[in-house]
This record gives C-alpha cells, structure tokens and sequence, in this order.
C-alpha cells in the first residue's frame, strides 16, 4: 500500500498525528525511509534503515504504539524522554500513548535526535546477514 493510501484511510486525527511524527523522523534521522508495513502484526508506518526495521507507528483499539529498535537496543536514548513524559507506558523497545496530546512533540523529537546518534550500522549489517 502506498503512503498516500494509507494516510487517507486514517481519520483526520490520527492522519496528523501520523505525518508529524513522520516528519519529525525524517528531520532529524536522515537514514531512513518510510513505508507501509507490518508492525507487530498491525499495519503501520514503518521507517527502515537500509532495508532493516528502525521505527514503526501503529494505532490499535485501545492506543498509538511507537516501537524504536534504537531504543532496544540503547536503552540510554529515552530516559530524558520518560523521565519527563505523563500518560505513556513504556516498554523495552515500544511505548503506547492513548492520544495524541499525551506525546509531548519537543521530547519525541529529542529522542528521535538522540536515536540518530547511535550508530545503527551494526545491528543493520547484522539483520542483512541473516537474510543472506
């Protein structure tokens, strides 16, 4: 499914929220590129790194989730972020928030920043090993 689809079936909110976060992403992370994809068994915007999983959006029933392999695998790049977030669960690799006032976007966006900063090379070099 091509973006433009998927952001017409979404509801006016859920549209905004959706590309805001999006072009925070591609403002501070210049490595990646955007898609429609599977994000744990929903479907979602998902944003790789030279083919590999970085980021993904998805809304389900009950809230928004945003999964961050950076934050899996950094887990230093979202403590700013939690320390100074109210009404979001955070998980190893995901939080979920259930509207969209409750993403604080200063703090996304620094955490995004953060995440940009990692080298990511390694854990990309490694998933497209596995795929050899």
């Amino acid at each position: 499914m091509e973006l433009k689809e998927f952001y017409n079936r979404l509801s006016e909110q859920d549209r905004a929220l959706f590309m805001t976060i999006s072009d925070v992403i591609h403002l501070m992370d210049k490595t990646v590129n955007s898609t429609v994809g599977d994000v744990m068994g929903k479907e979602g915007l998902v944003f790789n790194q030279d083919g590999v999983f970085k980021y993904g959006l998805v809304k389900t029933q009950k809230h928004y989730t945003f999964h961050s392999m950076v934050m899996y695998a950094f887990p230093d790049t979202i403590e700013e972020f939690k320390a100074g977030s109210k009404g979001i669960k955070f998980q190893k690799g995901c939080f979920n928030f259930s509207s969209a006032d409750r993403l604080d976007l200063d703090l996304f966006e620094a955490f995004i920043e953060k995440s940009a900063e990692k080298d990511f090379t390694p854990i990309v070099k490694k998933y497209q090993a596995k795929r050899k």
